[in-house]
């Protein structure tokens, strides 16, 4: 019989497996892709066997993938918004956002690289639409809003939020190629390129 006694120990030590799952998942992602990731082959990864993954991730691979995006993305929201939130201005912000994006991808590769594997390989939902359609949108919709913010206070001037925001959101999403297949890559002057130019394409 379980005692309440124990629950919260057993509660860390469940969390702590999970993570290593989804560590193990990563891992297994960055090197071979959303095709070549099963639960058999993330279970051998982390030591363990496929049933123990399943007790973790009872709904099986697909919930341990969203583990895996959900985790990437939290992560990144929490580096990089710090390095935004530190600016006082929203033209500060907004170098901020493009330099901590290109310096969290530079500096996570294997992260990105699992989370575009997932994106990318992961079936469309019913309506043929990406299920991860709406973390796509909703990165964009964060840029439109500094944009907005930025015109508002005269920092910025007359243009499209949405245009510069996806082409903004593009420039930085096609790093992940980079990352595979350049790995020595200079990602600060990337970023300083990008700031250059999309600091033109913002100014008053």
């Amino acid at each position: 019989m379980r005692s309440d006694h124990f629950a919260p120990e057993r509660t860390f030590v469940d969390q702590a497996r999970r993570r290593q799952l989804v560590e193990a998942a990563i891992d297994q992602l960055a090197e071979s892709g959303y095709a070549g990731t099963s639960l058999a082959a993330i279970a051998a990864r982390a030591g363990l066997s496929k049933a123990a993954v399943l007790y973790h991730f009872t709904a099986g691979k697909d919930e341990l993938l969203r583990e895996v995006v959900t985790s990437v993305i939290a992560d990144a929201t929490v580096v990089m918004t710090a390095q935004i939130e530190t600016e006082p201005t929203v033209a500060g912000k907004f170098r901020a956002y493009i330099t901590s994006n290109v310096r969290y991808l530079a500096g996570h590769r294997r992260q990105i690289l699992a989370l575009a594997a997932v994106i990318n390989g992961a079936p469309p939902s019913a309506d043929g639409a990406s299920m991860y359609e709406p973390m796509s949108e909703k990165a964009v919709a964060d840029v439109i809003g500094l944009l907005c913010a930025g015109q508002r206070t005269g920092e910025f001037g007359s243009f499209s939020p949405q245009v510069v925001a996806r082409s903004l959101r593009g420039a930085i999403d096609a790093l992940e190629p980079v990352l595979r297949h350049d790995p020595g890559a200079d990602l600060d002057a990337y970023a300083a390129e990008l700031v250059a130019i999309f600091e033109k394409v913002v100014a008053p």
